[in-house]
């Protein structure tokens, strides 16, 4: 049996945007339950701190109570900076002292800061202590890979992608000028480097072009935003969505003429995996796993981050360039299609699993596949 530990799929933030992709996928509701392998336990949920500690103390009693009366091959959990590592990492001493099998699966872009800008030198000995001692540590991109492995040099380090439903025709009714900002409305995300932009764009607009309008979905202090835009001199161009659901994401991708993510660190975000596979045309920044899938006039434009200079001059070069958008989307989703899609991620993921245990018996992993 493989034990998957992570926040709650149906929560706000780019793991839960994950998990529910896995969740989506059957992972952890095979349709034989004779079959089942894994079994998902949240440890997480965007609730008061006491509930956080209960769903972790919680998630503690599982995994001793599943290693005694279950043979637990596999304790997988999903991580990203600061709080979040600190409990998984003793969940994962805690498995490894069981004897279980161990996987460190490292998301979030802000990795990096947390382990040198945030940590003192005891927390990063702890940092090397994990990733040195789990059996396995899976990153999102080669980036990614390469950072932890200045780490920890011995550990085992391997890639696997977020997974991405791969519909077979996607429905696009974009509407020009119509620019999509999904994510945390906070300044390390671009998106007040995106109002910006926009704002200068706008004196350079032929006569007559569409008005540009900015819709952005996610949580985070939106008032604060639209305070900012009205002071730019955009706050009508401004549309807040708040959170939405994936149903609703799926809408607004189809809407949008334009995607754009210019965060200041990222792993490999979800919202634009799930622009690519949709056949949105995309901006972003040139951090964390990005240049990994987004080749800079291949499958997209690629700023450096917190240049709003080079992020206003790819908006007025992209956003009514009907061409240019349909050349940059299908290699996209190409991209996507070839690298990330549900069904590439699942295998590789069952693969990886399996090799930490050749002599286990075979894991089985059921799977929807979207038609």
């Amino acid at each position: 049996m493989i034990l998957m530990m992570g926040t709650d799929p149906r929560g706000a933030g780019g793991i839960a945007s994950v998990l529910n992709a896995y969740q989506q996928a059957g992972l952890f509701e095979p349709a034989d339950a004779s079959l089942h392998s894994v079994t998902y336990v949240i440890t997480h949920q965007e609730a008061p701190r006491w509930r956080t500690g209960f769903l972790w103390a919680t998630a503690v009693g599982a995994l001793i109570m599943a290693r005694i009366r279950r043979p637990v091959q596999i304790v997988h959990v999903h991580s990203a900076s600061r709080g979040s590592f600190l409990r998984k990492s003793i969940l994962l001493w805690l498995a490894r002292t069981l004897g279980c099998h161990t996987v460190f699966h490292l998301h979030g872009g802000g990795f990096q800061t947390f382990v040198e800008q945030q940590l003192g030198p005891l927390g990063r000995w702890w940092v090397l202590e994990t990733l040195t001692h789990v059996t396995l540590v899976l990153a999102l991109s080669e980036r990614w890979r390469d950072y932890i492995l200045t780490l920890a040099p011995t550990a085992r380090v391997e890639i696997l992608p977020n997974p991405v439903a791969i519909e077979p025709t996607p429905i696009r009714r974009p509407e020009p000028g119509r620019i999509l900002f999904l994510g945390r409305l906070d300044p390390r995300k671009g998106v007040y480097d995106l109002v910006t932009a926009i704002a200068a764009v706008n004196h350079t607009m032929p006569p007559g072009s569409p008005e540009l309008r900015l819709v952005v979905a996610g949580d985070g202090d939106g008032t604060a935003l639209a305070e900012f835009a009205s002071r730019a001199g955009v706050g009508g161009q401004l549309e807040r969505l708040g959170w939405i659901s994936p149903a609703e994401r799926s809408h607004q991708l189809a809407r949008a003429s334009l995607f754009v993510l210019p965060s200041h660190h990222e792993g490999v975000p979800m919202s634009m995996l799930e622009a690519m596979s949709a056949r949105v045309p995309i901006i972003v920044s040139s951090v964390g796993g990005i240049p990994d899938l987004v080749t800079h006039g291949v499958h997209g434009l690629v700023v450096p981050p917190g240049d709003i200079k080079a992020l206003g001059s790819a908006l007025a070069q992209l956003v009514f360039d009907l061409p240019l958008q349909e050349t940059l989307a299908s290699a996209a989703r190409e991209r996507i299609r070839s690298e990330c899609a549900t069904e590439i991620v699942m295998s590789r993921l069952r693969s990886l699993w399996q090799s930490l245990d050749p002599e286990a018996p075979p894991i089985v992993i059921s799977l929807k596949v979207p038609t």
